[in-house]
Order: C-alpha cells, then sequence, then structure tokens
C-alpha cells in the first residue's frame, strides 16, 4: 500500500442494478425514431447487467449470452437486464429500442438475488471482455457503491476501454438527484 503506484485500496464491493427502466417518453425516443433513420444494423451493443431474455418477442434472435460473472448459472432471465436491452434494441412498434436491429451481447454481472451479483471487478472484467468481443457500445445500468475519493477499478477499466474505442453509456444511478449520488463507473472520464 506504501508503493508510488498505489491510488487506493478497497474491498471488492457488490453491483447493484441502477436506473428505472420503464419510461420511453422521458427520453423522448418516439421524436428520435421518426427524425432518424438509425436502425443499429450491423452493431453489436453489451448490456452488462441482469440475464437478457432470450426468447422476448422484441429482442428473438438478437441476444448473445457472452459471460456469466454472477454465482447464478445462465436461465434466470430478469425484468431489469431485458428492458435496458429493449430500450437499447427492441424490435416492437409500440415501446420500440434505440437501434432495433442491433445485437445484443449480454454480461451477466447482476444475479435474481442480490447475493449472487458480481463485484465491481466482475463489472470491470465484463467492461474488458465486451471490448475484446468486439462490441462498439456498452451499456452498465448499475453501481457499485457511490463515486469515491479515488477512481474506481472499473472506472479505470472503462477508461482503458474508451481510449480503445468502446463507448460506454452508465446510469446516473438512484439516489439523486444531488450532490455525490453518482454510482461508480459513472467517475471514468469518457463514460
Amino acid at each position: 500500500a506504501g508503493d508510488t503506484g498505489v491510488t487506493g485500496v478497497d474491498l471488492p464491493r457488490r453491483l447493484t442494478p441502477d436506473a428505472d427502466t420503464r419510461n420511453h417518453r422521458a427520453m423522448l425516443l418516439p421524436a428520435f425514431l421518426t427524425s432518424s433513420e438509425l436502425t443499429g444494423d450491423g452493431v453489436v451493443v453489451a448490456v452488462i447487467d441482469s440475464e437478457v431474455a432470450l426468447r422476448h418477442p422484441a429482442l428473438a434472435g438478437r441476444v448473445v449470452h457472452r459471460r456469466n460473472y454472477t454465482a447464478e448459472p445462465w436461465g434466470s432471465p430478469d425484468s431489469h437486464g431485458t428492458a435496458v436491452a429493449g430500450i437499447i434494441a427492441a424490435d416492437d412498434g409500440t415501446n420500440g429500442g434505440i437501434a432495433r436491429q442491433a445485437t445484443i451481447y449480454n454480461y451477466k454481472v447482476l444475479a435474481s438475488s442480490p447475493l449472487l451479483n458480481g463485484d465491481d471487478f466482475s463489472g470491470a472484467l465484463a467492461v474488458q471482455q465486451a471490448l475484446e468481443d468486439g462490441a462498439v457500445v456498452a451499456n452498465c445500468s448499475w453501481g457499485a457503491g457511490p463515486i469515491g475519493p479515488t477512481k474506481s477499478r472499473e472506472a479505470l477499466a472503462v477508461e482503458a476501454a474508451w481510449a480503445l474505442g468502446l463507448a460506454v453509456v452508465k446510469s446516473a444511478g438512484n439516489r439523486g438527484p444531488g450532490r455525490s449520488t453518482m454510482t461508480t463507473p459513472a467517475d471514468a472520464d469518457g463514460v
């Protein structure tokens, strides 16, 4: 810990889901879809979250379960990860996604029981794996606690991925609005 290269010492922190995923109107999505010709065709988006439902009709055939970082095996689809994937890529006339033809690579860091969730190190590994798997965008609607005085390990991973071309989108957290309410890795440059 006394080495000059060490910026902080901490214990692994369990990940928790962030972001309310229920309102497409709040992000002005209907207006965007009518004014844009962007479809997401050929784009791979990493959803680093809970397990996305493979059989959801608006996502069918476009979700690939890539890596599981939880203590829960695949086979427990969750509404949070599925809703996040839907906001990104659902092909549905009423509640469609932003990129309706994108492919979703799912990295499971959140489980159906919070006791089985991955930790901040798992989140960092998932970001790295998404980059290595060729995703161009990664979504992280989770946090590992409030931002601290030094950059979190997952923020450092996001910064490294950003420098290598991966765009990372991070939820603001569920504790705001207000000062010091953002959760990690929102402390990353470029997120």
